[in-house]
């Protein structure tokens, strides 16, 4: 099983997609307005270079774009069995989680 963290805030789309422990692809991008499509893009390369299958993986969300129209097209490409789940974290929360992945990933 794979795990995603997906996380759309208001400028930048990151990911990170686990097998076990192992961070085994991310990706950070400003997605210029078009959250929506920036997040069916890195799904779409999460499917096709992870393996990444509905129904069996999960997805956690998380940043301003998690409860929006762009976590709805995230469950609708990929379906409700997906296993997306939607995280409600406060700035400060958002903040140490994001100093945690760039400390183990090297991504900022």
């Amino acid at each position: 099983m794979l795990t995603v963290g997906l996380d759309i805030g208001s400028t930048t789309v990151k990911a990170a997609v686990a097998e076990g422990a192992k961070v085994v692809w991310q990706d950070y991008k400003r997605h210029n307005t078009k959250q929506a499509e920036m997040v069916l893009e890195f799904l779409q390369r999460m499917q096709a270079e992870c393996g990444l299958t509905p129904g069996r993986d999960r997805i956690f969300v998380t940043g301003s774009g998690a409860g929006s129209t762009t976590f709805a097209a995230a469950r609708r490409r990929f379906g409700a069995a997906a296993g997306c789940f939607c995280l409600r974290l406060s700035r400060s929360q958002r903040a140490r989680i994001n100093d945690t992945c760039s400390s183990l990933s090297g991504v900022k």
